[in-house]
């Protein structure tokens, strides 16, 4: 999708709900191309994960998700601030710390602690 000068990318990232999409784009700072995530939810937050008659597809949904979130982001800005510290950042980058949202790390961090909270969740469900 093109917003003027700006391309915003897609990627479907089911299982919070059936629609969730998460939007990735590329932004230019200080002379380096940095990547921004705009990530929808990927929290299990009390979904019903087996007979979930409203989401019938809701645990293999999930599982999708985990599997095709591992694309490379420099900067992740989720639905929900706290889950990557967003308020904190923004914290530090007001207290003269100009790269405090910068963390390739924080992308794969979230995946791999939502997927174990899902993981536990489904195996306590069934």
């Amino acid at each position: 999708m093109q917003l003027g000068d700006v391309t915003l990318t897609a990627q479907l990232t089911p299982g919070h709900t059936p629609g969730c999409t998460s939007w990735s784009t590329t932004v230019q700072d200080r002379g380096r191309q940095l990547n921004v995530l705009f990530l929808c939810s990927i929290t299990v937050a009390g979904n019903i994960l087996v007979g979930n008659r409203a989401y019938p597809g809701i645990a293999s949904d999930f599982c999708a998700t985990s599997a095709s979130s591992d694309h490379e982001s420099d900067i992740v800005l989720p639905s929900h601030p706290d889950i990557a510290e967003v308020i904190e950042r923004q914290a530090r980058r007001e207290a003269g710390e100009p790269d405090a949202f910068i963390d390739p790390q924080t992308l794969p961090s979230l995946v791999a602690h939502f997927s174990a909270s899902f993981e536990a969740a489904l195996a306590a469900a069934r």
